[in-house]
């Protein structure tokens, strides 16, 4: 006889209601909020809803690597590419024994979850650390998604809102003020949108700007020499262009900018990347770093959606994929060739 184990959680009723709520379909902004705050009144409401998860993840079973050995990782599961970072954390199929990634997710909304703050100050800084995402909602109702790893700067005036953003990545959700133009700075370059969703990641060496949702210019002294005022770059949804201190540095690229943005649900898109690709990317999500120790190992190519910051999972997956081993250290996990270890 199989035991109900949503039964077993009803003694910590508030812990059972909030992991039942975090697995269905229909959690708002407003109730991750009041779960935000429901964890922090109390550390053993932490404790009870980790406990909560672990007991309705027994007997689950995650699916996270596909079963295809050679040059390519096939692509998830086709309903794996619509399913929201909450969702993912739905009691699995209870037929199987890999509960540990279930309960994983689940305490990493624990630990991780986006943290939600209202702006009602001029000149604010905001940071994330490695790892780390936020929210922050400013004063006019408009939203910043700070990515991992990024720093940036709110002020407000009567007339403009000025964002610097210093280093990393934020989504920008924008409400429309047609009297305050909102201006992202980034680099050298500046940009410019009224009331749009777009996302602007700053590198050591460029700018890249992705729109989902309206449209953008981008603007700058040294961008306009030579340039009708026609000419100045203007992008739409599901554009893409890349800048730096020499100018436009690409021309503008159709993209999927859904999955430019799945990092808001704590998940990472690969498609046909190397391993040293790869591996910069998730390097960013995490203090310990993975390293290509053997430049032929970029023959190898990673496709499909992986889970932000589970290190582990990645790594065992890697080594059961491809002929790869991971030497680990404390700091950070090296792969060499499998055969030049036997």
């Amino acid at each position: 006889m199989t035991t109900d184990t949503r039964n077993i959680i009803r003694p910590v009723s508030q812990a059972a209601q909030w992991v039942e709520k975090i697995n269905s379909d229909d959690v708002s902004l407003d109730e991750m909020t009041l779960f935000q705050k429901w964890i922090d009144e109390d550390p053993q409401n932490e404790k009870d809803y980790a406990d909560c998860c672990r007991i309705w993840a027994i007997g689950g079973n995650v699916d996270y690597w596909s079963d295809y050995y050679g040059s390519e990782i096939n692509s998830f599961r086709e309903d794996a590419q619509d399913r929201s970072f909450l969702s993912s954390l739905k009691s699995p199929d209870r037929n199987g024994n890999i509960w540990k990634y279930a309960v994983a997710a689940s305490i990493m909304i624990v630990f991780s979850l986006f943290f939600i703050q209202t702006m009602d100050n001029l000149g604010q800084s905001y940071v994330t650390r490695t790892g780390e995402q936020r929210i922050v909602t400013l004063e006019d109702g408009s939203k910043i998604h700070l990515n991992t790893a990024t720093e940036l700067s709110v002020n407000y005036s009567d007339d403009k809102r000025r964002i610097t953003l210093l280093t990393g990545e934020a989504l920008f959700d924008v409400e429309s003020d047609p009297d305050r133009p909102f201006e992202v700075m980034a680099g050298p370059g500046i940009v410019r949108a009224v009331g749009t969703v777009f996302i602007v990641r700053a590198e050591a060496e460029h700018v890249i700007v992705t729109v989902s949702e309206g449209k953008v210019e981008i603007v700058q002294d040294s961008f306009l020499i030579g340039r009708a005022k026609n000419k100045i770059p203007k992008l739409g949804v599901g554009e893409r262009l890349y800048y730096g201190k020499e100018g436009i540095l690409s021309a503008i690229k159709t993209v999927d900018h859904h999955t430019s943005s799945l990092w808001l649900q704590g998940k990472i898109n690969f498609s046909g990347l190397s391993l040293s690709e790869a591996f910069s990317e998730m390097n960013r999500y995490s203090t310990k770093k993975l390293i290509v120790g053997d430049e032929s190992l970029n023959r190898f190519l990673i496709s499909g959606i992986f889970q932000i910051g589970d290190i582990n999972s990645f790594v065992k997956g890697l080594e059961e994929i491809f002929p790869i081993k991971a030497i680990m250290s404390p700091e950070k996990i090296i792969f060499v060739s499998r055969n030049d270890q036997e």
